[in-house]
């Protein structure tokens, strides 16, 4: 559910994590590659067409409209209906032009306000930064973007930023300014890859979980630490949970409605880390 001062993602388990993204804010998205940030972005900019009725802008420095729209259909992401109905525009945009910044600004302005865009996306500010001249540039830039799209079309923006490591994350200029910065990391453990998304700063939204667990299958999805409410005595004592359809209940209420208790039969295979 929207307020009138933030805008829900769609994505179901971002949207537990916290309250949304700040309407007319501007959302900085970082990354290694292959952590997820287009795909978070894309499915930011779908969801908020199919489900919100709000139109959106997808502008990239890094790739064309057909290969973005198939990168997309990956994810179970029609984008090409999308743009056919007018409710989406690509914006493709070069690196080498003359003076850049002016023209690349003007084109989003005239893009967004064409279709009356509610969400925008830049892929990514990375590509930009290197084409401009000098960081003040870059800086125009965003206050730019900040004031002539965010906040004056109250145009909700992603900004998409590759990083170099994942281990130590610095902040830039656009960190301070944004109003949100999420973080996507990927990380090997005993030859699994594990995708986490962190919350490091959202204003105006309730952080309820700063970190998560993402699967890339089939889509953009989040999976938010499960909560094992507790049982307590209430003047009847406790009463052990019944045992859902087909299987046992594994005696905590909360779990057996995340994966329908154990199976009638099977094998249950419980790891532990030694560690924790």
């Amino acid at each position: 559910m929207s307020s009138r001062n933030t805008v829900p993602t769609g994505i179901v388990g971002l949207d537990k994590m916290i309250t949304g993204f700040p309407r007319g804010g501007l959302i900085t998205v970082s990354g290694n590659p292959g952590t997820g940030k287009t795909a978070l972005a894309g499915a930011f900019i779908h969801n908020g067409i199919v489900k919100f009725n709000e139109p959106g802008v997808y502008a990239s420095f890094l790739e064309d409209e057909e290969r973005f729209f198939d990168f997309m259909s990956g994810f179970g992401l029609d984008f090409r209906s999308l743009r056919d109905k007018g409710l989406f525009k690509y914006l493709a945009i070069p690196t080498l032009f003359e003076p850049g910044m002016s023209i690349s600004i003007a084109d989003m302005l005239e893009t967004v306000e064409s279709i009356g865009a509610k969400r925008l996306v830049i892929d990514s500010f990375t590509a930009l930064s290197q084409m401009l001249k000098s960081p003040s540039e870059a800086r125009v830039f965003l206050h730019s973007l900040l004031s002539k799209i965010a906040r004056q079309m109250d145009c909700t923006t992603i900004l998409i930023k590759e990083v170099q490591s994942e281990q130590a994350y610095e902040y830039g200029f656009e960190e301070f300014i944004s109003d949100g910065v999420i973080l996507l990391r990927r990380e090997m453990i005993e030859d699994r890859l594990l995708r986490e998304v962190r919350i490091l700063k959202m204003r105006g939204s309730q952080i309820k979980e700063p970190s998560a667990c993402i699967s890339l299958y089939k889509g953009f999805n989040i999976y938010p630490p499960l909560r094992i409410t507790k049982n307590y005595y209430r003047g009847k004592g406790y009463e052990p949970p019944q045992d859902p359809n087909g299987a046992y209940t594994t005696g905590i209420p909360d779990l057996d409605r995340e994966i329908g208790g154990y199976v009638d039969g099977s094998t249950i295979l419980i790891d532990i880390d030694p560690q924790n």
